[in-house]
């Protein structure tokens, strides 16, 4: 396994994350860390969904068998009066956000382990630009840039249950998107 650490921008479902470090592992990868740029709402979601509720990132060490894979740091954006950033429609909040994941990204590259820039934002536009920007400017050869796109359709919806294919608990797609209940292991 080549080891990598993953720098993302996650949106209103950071369940993706879940997949993305699922994703890479089935790709050769081990994710030894997550690097977080977070609006204060998006760190809410980390914790209730992702830390805490039905715990997708301790099924997902569970299944892979790696109980210290993808240790999570969250670097939440604040503006310059300290308070937290709490979306993007503040003033300012577009170069603040892109600022710390430019802060973040070089810190990261002191280590030659290579960056995955990824795009786990949801259909929140602004934090794919951001990462992508980030990657175009600053990518190293090692580094990389993946962007997550999920089946069935729609899981990626906040609430589906869906993190990743071989997860423990059932997952919902929502009726008026065609979905029903499944579970994510065959």
């Amino acid at each position: 396994m080549k080891p990598c650490v993953v720098l993302a921008a996650p949106g209103g479902n950071p369940a993706l994350l879940a997949a993305l470090v699922w994703g890479l592992h089935a790709r050769g990868y081990l994710v030894e860390r997550l690097d977080l740029v977070l609006y204060a709402n998006a760190d809410r979601y980390l914790e209730l969904e992702f830390l805490g509720g039905r715990r997708p990132l301790e099924q997902l060490r569970t299944v892979l068998g790696l109980p210290e894979l993808a240790g999570v740091v969250p670097h939440l954006v604040r503006l310059p009066d300290g308070t937290e950033l709490e979306e993007a429609a503040e003033p300012g909040a577009a170069l603040l956000f892109q600022d710390r994941i430019w802060q973040v990204a070089r810190s990261l590259q002191e280590s030659e382990t290579p960056i995955v820039f990824a795009l786990v934002g949801g259909r929140r536009r602004t934090l794919a630009v951001d990462m992508s920007t980030g990657f175009q400017l600053l990518a190293r050869p090692q580094d990389l840039l993946v962007d997550l796109r999920l089946r069935p359709k729609y899981a990626d919806e906040p609430g589906s249950g869906f993190f990743f294919p071989q997860q423990r608990t059932v997952a919902r797609v929502r009726a008026d998107y065609g979905g029903s209940r499944f579970l994510a292991a065959p």
